[in-house]
């Protein structure tokens, strides 16, 4: 696929992604949040969320994990000419639901038609298995928002997710299969919204 001239493939990941996986983590959520959560509980948070072994564990056990990956774009450390990876949705499957766990674009290649890429893809492999995606996001995250109900996401529930002592308002958005797009449509916003990983909580 090909965005702004800028040529983009989505494959499922693989256990050798973790590295790259967890720097696109790292720095999608400094600039994502970083006006939201002071920086200490970020580090924190990063440090056992997305370290190289966490990551690599998520890749193994997760309903769905797949990356987005950059051809040519070659990261400081890889071999010229290498495809990068610039961003990842993780899924969970609960019942009759499937969970975004989370998702992030590097910043440089967020509002490219990414983000929607990477959900149509879910939204495939999971028709016809369940009954509807859910999302949890900081409400305060507009942008992540703005997103998700772009895809279609409503009905929205509140709640709060515990952050190292810091309680931060956040919202559970539900999207019923049967109404989800996989594929095509107009493109809004690509911030990602970090989901409250449970097995964090």
């Amino acid at each position: 696929m090909s965005a702004s001239g800028r040529d983009w493939s989505i494959r499922g990941a693989i256990p050798r992604d973790a590295p790259a996986v967890s720097e696109v983590a790292r720095a999608a959520w400094r600039n994502t949040y970083g006006a939201l959560i002071d920086a200490e509980r970020i580090e924190r948070f990063l440090t056992g969320a997305y370290s190289e072994a966490s990551v690599r564990r998520r890749i193994e056990i997760a309903d769905r994990f797949d990356v987005a990956l950059a051809r040519g774009d070659t990261a400081e450390g890889e071999s010229p000419g290498a495809d990068r990876v610039i961003g990842f949705a993780e899924w969970a499957l609960r019942g009759t639901e499937a969970e975004l766990v989370a998702t992030y674009l590097l910043p440089g290649w967020q509002r490219l038609g990414i983000g929607r890429a990477l959900h149509a893809r879910a939204v495939v492999g999971y028709r016809g298995r369940i009954e509807r995606l859910t999302v949890q996001l900081l409400r305060d995250n507009l942008d992540a928002r703005a997103f998700y109900e772009s895809l279609g996401y409503g009905q929205p529930v509140v709640g709060e997710w515990q952050l190292f002592g810091l309680a931060l308002p956040d919202l559970r958005l539900t999207l019923p299969l049967a109404a989800a797009d996989d594929g095509g449509g107009g493109f809004k916003a690509d911030r990602g919204g970090h989901t409250r990983p449970d097995w964090l909580s």
